[in-house]
């Protein structure tokens, strides 16, 4: 009976170690312990691994030199474009492109209404032409004052005589009609007020053409230069991946890429301050010698059948080796002496009575 009372408590004993064991909080603070070190530890190793990134040039795939420096700019109210994000900024280009945008508005802050709308004309890619039309003939209504206009002499007739006129024009009067219109009001007398709504209309209409004008410059503009950027890419592409451009001719990859060069490097511009465009090294050479260029590019259109196949240049070229070299070795054998002052003997009989002037055996 003792042993069988004692068992239980010996289990029980057995039972509250294991409870303790799995319980205790002494070890389940150990563990956390542990893990937190762990992780403490990583975290100062990608520090360390960072910093030494940073002493070494590299930068951390987080942080960017140019976002850095532009949210630096932003912080010091250097960039003060609204719609800057500075994440955005992962290369040269794109901190080159900021920082002409801020350049454009810290100018356009500056002009006055109508500079800013000189401005965004010449950007849009309007020529020089089309915007003295439309700025001369805005500022020639808006110099008109009330006084010229209801003057009582000749000239101030004229004037509102074409006010009118040009008015009743741009609604799409054909000639004859609005000639009718215009004297419709100046015999019921009431010209003068006419005028008056007609510079007002006038006004609005001609700045309602110019904003129309620009916007569709713009998207002309904008449509070409996309179109430039398509084959720009795809002529690039064709030029890194075709290792034989011609039949009979293969380029390396080196080669490739200069000729790639060649093409995208701009070495001069077109004449002209207006729409100036800018030349590769090809186009330069047309610009500069533009009879030797076509001369040029047509006979090699025509010797490579439309720039398709080498091999007349290059038969051409191996047929002048070849007779070059025949012709090297026919001038050999009629004489002897060679250049460095040895002979060729063919077994050649030299005596007065020989027939032949060379023997073969």
């Amino acid at each position: 009976m003792e042993d069988e009372t004692e068992q239980p408590e010996e289990k029980e004993e057995t039972g509250s170690d294991s409870d303790e064991t799995e319980d205790s909080p002494d070890a389940s603070e150990s563990a956390e312990n542990a893990v937190s070190t762990e992780q403490d530890d990583k975290k100062t190793q990608e520090k360390v691994a960072n910093t030494q990134g940073e002493d070494k040039g590299e930068q951390s795939p987080k942080t960017n030199l140019y976002s850095s420096i532009a949210k630096a700019l932003k912080e010091d109210d250097i960039f003060t474009l609204e719609d800057l994000d500075t994440e955005k900024i992962q290369s040269a280009d794109d901190f080159a492109d900021t920082f002409n945008r801020e350049i454009e508005k810290k100018v356009q802050e500056r002009f006055d209404e109508t500079q800013k709308k000189i401005y965004e004309a010449m950007n849009a890619g309007m020529t020089g032409d089309s915007i003295r039309e439309f700025e001369g003939m805005i500022n020639q209504l808006n110099a008109i004052s009330d006084e010229t206009l209801a003057g009582e002499d000749s000239q101030a007739e004229k004037l509102r005589t074409d006010l009118i006129f040009t008015y009743f024009y741009t609604k799409g009067f054909d000639q004859a009609k609005a000639q009718k219109m215009t004297r419709k009001s100046i015999d019921a007398g009431t010209d003068v007020e006419d005028a008056r709504d007609a510079l007002e209309e006038l006004k609005t209409h001609y700045r309602g053409e110019y904003d129309r004008k620009i916007e569709e410059t713009r998207k002309a503009t904008e449509d070409r230069r996309a179109r430039e950027r398509d084959m720009s890419k795809n002529i690039e592409k064709k030029i890194l991946e075709t290792e034989e451009p011609v039949k009979g001719v293969k380029l390396t990859a080196t080669e490739r890429k200069a000729v790639l060069s060649q093409f995208k490097d701009y070495v001069d511009k077109t004449d002209g301050k207006e729409n100036s465009v800018p030349l590769n090294a090809i186009g330069k050479y047309a610009k500069e010698n533009p009879i030797d260029f076509q001369y040029n590019l047509n006979i090699l259109y025509y010797l490579t059948n439309g720039f398709k196949d080498l091999s007349k240049v290059l038969s051409k070229e191996k047929a002048n080796v070849k007779k070059s070299a025949l012709s090297d070795l026919e001038r050999i054998i009629r004489n002897p002496a060679s250049g460095n002052g040895a002979e060729l003997d063919f077994g050649n009989d030299r005596s007065a009575e020989s027939k032949y002037n060379v023997v073969f055996d």
